[in-house]
């Protein structure tokens, strides 16, 4: 069966060697691999916005709005826009 006490410490486990080994923690290596297949998904595909949100494994819409801005510099829209009419923008 499958404790909260080994979940709780596999979390922190994990969380550690990537602090170590990766010079960033898991929740931010999460995001950025998230937003990264976003970005192919918004350049590569008409799925609606929040298709993608879901399908990158974000459940609320609006925060991977808030962080795909925060990484990107853009929104979602705005980058999709800028790709699907061949405008170039430096990207975070």
């Amino acid at each position: 069966m499958f404790s909260v006490c080994s979940a709780d410490t596999n979390y922190h486990y994990i969380s550690s060697y990537f602090n170590q080994h990766i010079s960033e923690g898991f929740s931010g290596y999460l995001n950025t691999v998230r937003i990264e297949k976003s970005c192919d998904l918004l350049a590569e595909t008409k799925m609606s916005i929040s298709d993608i949100s879901a399908a990158v494994g974000y459940s609320d819409h609006g925060y991977f709005c808030r962080i795909f801005r925060k990484l990107m510099g853009q929104t979602p829209s705005q980058y999709r826009h800028r790709k699907n009419s061949g405008g170039q923008r430096n990207e975070k």
